[in-house]
Protein backbone atom coordinates (compact mmCIF):
# COMPACT_ATOMS: atom_id res chain seq x y z
CA UNK A 1 0.00 0.00 0.00
CA UNK A 2 1.23 3.47 -0.86
CA UNK A 3 2.63 5.85 1.71
CA UNK A 4 1.30 9.39 1.39
CA UNK A 5 3.33 12.48 2.35
CA UNK A 6 1.63 15.87 2.31
CA UNK A 7 3.69 19.06 2.58
CA UNK A 8 1.70 22.15 3.59
CA UNK A 9 3.41 25.37 2.50
CA UNK A 10 3.55 28.42 4.77
CA UNK A 11 3.80 31.31 2.32
CA UNK A 12 0.68 32.27 0.32
CA UNK A 13 2.74 33.32 -2.73
CA UNK A 14 4.56 29.96 -2.90
CA UNK A 15 3.12 27.71 -5.64
CA UNK A 16 5.12 24.68 -4.45
CA UNK A 17 7.23 24.15 -7.55
CA UNK A 18 10.52 24.94 -5.82
CA UNK A 19 9.68 22.50 -3.02
CA UNK A 20 8.86 19.86 -5.63
CA UNK A 21 12.24 20.50 -7.29
CA UNK A 22 14.00 19.96 -3.96
CA UNK A 23 12.05 16.76 -3.29
CA UNK A 24 12.80 15.53 -6.81
CA UNK A 25 16.49 16.29 -6.28
CA UNK A 26 16.52 14.33 -3.03
CA UNK A 27 14.77 11.34 -4.60
CA UNK A 28 16.95 11.42 -7.72
CA UNK A 29 20.04 11.32 -5.49
CA UNK A 30 18.55 8.19 -3.90
CA UNK A 31 18.13 6.80 -7.45
CA UNK A 32 14.35 6.62 -7.28
CA UNK A 33 12.20 6.85 -10.39
CA UNK A 34 9.55 9.56 -10.19
CA UNK A 35 6.49 10.78 -12.04
CA UNK A 36 5.02 14.27 -11.69
CA UNK A 37 1.30 14.14 -12.48
CA UNK A 38 0.26 17.61 -13.62
CA UNK A 39 -3.15 19.15 -14.25
CA UNK A 40 -2.20 20.41 -17.69
CA UNK A 41 0.60 21.22 -20.12
CA UNK A 42 1.17 24.69 -18.66
CA UNK A 43 1.87 23.31 -15.20
CA UNK A 44 4.16 20.66 -16.72
CA UNK A 45 6.01 23.37 -18.66
CA UNK A 46 6.49 25.54 -15.54
CA UNK A 47 7.83 22.61 -13.50
CA UNK A 48 10.11 21.52 -16.35
CA UNK A 49 11.51 25.04 -16.72
CA UNK A 50 12.22 25.41 -12.99
CA UNK A 51 14.00 22.03 -12.84
CA UNK A 52 16.70 23.48 -15.13
CA UNK A 53 17.49 26.47 -12.88
CA UNK A 54 16.32 25.81 -9.31
CA UNK A 55 19.82 25.22 -7.94
CA UNK A 56 23.10 26.16 -9.63
CA UNK A 57 25.02 23.06 -10.66
CA UNK A 58 22.08 20.74 -10.02
CA UNK A 59 20.63 18.58 -12.74
CA UNK A 60 17.78 16.13 -12.47
CA UNK A 61 17.30 14.10 -15.61
CA UNK A 62 13.71 14.69 -16.62
CA UNK A 63 11.38 14.70 -19.58
CA UNK A 64 7.85 15.85 -20.30
CA UNK A 65 5.81 13.08 -21.88
CA UNK A 66 2.60 13.00 -23.82
CA UNK A 67 0.90 9.97 -25.33
CA UNK A 68 3.83 8.84 -27.45
CA UNK A 69 6.27 6.19 -26.31
CA UNK A 70 9.50 7.41 -24.77
CA UNK A 71 12.90 6.07 -25.64
CA UNK A 72 15.57 4.53 -23.44
CA UNK A 73 17.46 5.55 -21.44
CA UNK A 74 14.63 6.90 -19.33
CA UNK A 75 15.29 9.91 -17.09
CA UNK A 76 14.83 9.83 -13.31
CA UNK A 77 11.74 12.04 -13.54
CA UNK A 78 8.89 12.01 -16.04
CA UNK A 79 6.30 14.80 -16.14
CA UNK A 80 2.86 14.42 -17.66
CA UNK A 81 -0.91 14.31 -17.45
CA UNK A 82 -1.41 10.57 -17.94
CA UNK A 83 -0.59 7.31 -16.18
CA UNK A 84 3.17 6.80 -15.84
CA UNK A 85 5.01 3.80 -17.27
CA UNK A 86 5.68 0.96 -14.83
CA UNK A 87 9.29 2.08 -14.50
CA UNK A 88 8.30 5.39 -12.85
CA UNK A 89 5.91 4.38 -10.09
CA UNK A 90 8.24 4.59 -7.10
CA UNK A 91 7.39 8.24 -6.38
CA UNK A 92 4.28 10.05 -7.60
CA UNK A 93 4.29 13.83 -7.23
CA UNK A 94 0.57 14.55 -7.42
CA UNK A 95 0.29 18.13 -8.63
CA UNK A 96 -3.39 17.71 -9.50
CA UNK A 97 -6.38 18.77 -7.40
CA UNK A 98 -7.68 15.18 -7.59
CA UNK A 99 -6.33 11.69 -7.01
CA UNK A 100 -5.48 9.91 -10.26
CA UNK A 101 -7.39 6.65 -10.82
CA UNK A 102 -4.12 4.69 -11.07
CA UNK A 103 -2.56 6.03 -7.83
CA UNK A 104 -2.63 2.61 -6.13
CA UNK A 105 0.07 1.43 -8.55
CA UNK A 106 2.58 3.87 -7.02
CA UNK A 107 4.75 3.09 -3.98
CA UNK A 108 4.73 6.59 -2.52
CA UNK A 109 2.63 9.67 -3.21
CA UNK A 110 3.91 13.15 -2.41
CA UNK A 111 1.73 16.24 -2.52
CA UNK A 112 2.95 19.80 -1.99
CA UNK A 113 0.02 22.01 -1.05
CA UNK A 114 0.18 25.80 -1.39
CA UNK A 115 -1.77 28.10 0.90
CA UNK A 116 -5.04 29.07 -0.62
CA UNK A 117 -8.60 28.18 0.16
CA UNK A 118 -9.46 26.19 -2.99
CA UNK A 119 -6.22 24.21 -2.96
CA UNK A 120 -6.41 23.41 0.77
CA UNK A 121 -10.07 22.34 0.50
CA UNK A 122 -9.18 20.00 -2.36
CA UNK A 123 -6.30 18.65 -0.25
CA UNK A 124 -8.64 17.96 2.68
CA UNK A 125 -10.97 16.03 0.37
CA UNK A 126 -8.04 13.94 -0.96
CA UNK A 127 -6.75 13.38 2.57
CA UNK A 128 -10.15 11.99 3.65
CA UNK A 129 -10.19 9.66 0.62
CA UNK A 130 -6.65 8.46 1.35
CA UNK A 131 -7.48 7.82 5.03
CA UNK A 132 -10.77 6.09 4.20
CA UNK A 133 -8.83 3.69 1.99
CA UNK A 134 -6.43 2.89 4.83
CA UNK A 135 -3.32 4.68 3.60
CA UNK A 136 -0.61 5.78 6.00
CA UNK A 137 -0.61 9.57 5.67
CA UNK A 138 2.16 11.79 7.01
CA UNK A 139 1.63 15.54 7.00
CA UNK A 140 4.47 18.05 7.21
CA UNK A 141 3.90 21.72 7.89
CA UNK A 142 6.31 24.45 6.84
CA UNK A 143 7.15 27.17 9.35
CA UNK A 144 7.49 30.80 8.21
CA UNK A 145 11.30 30.37 8.21
CA UNK A 146 11.02 27.40 5.80
CA UNK A 147 11.68 24.51 8.22
CA UNK A 148 9.49 21.39 8.04
CA UNK A 149 7.81 19.74 11.01
CA UNK A 150 5.71 16.60 10.97
CA UNK A 151 2.17 17.01 12.30
CA UNK A 152 1.08 14.42 14.78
Amino acid sequence: MSQISIYLLAQPEDNGLLTLCRLADKNATAQRRMFAFTTDGDQAFDFDALLWVFRPGAFISHERIKDEAIEEPLPALLIGTQEPPESHRQILFNMSLDIPEWHRKCERIIEVVPRGREVREACRARLKRYQATGYEVKTFEQSPDGAWQQRM
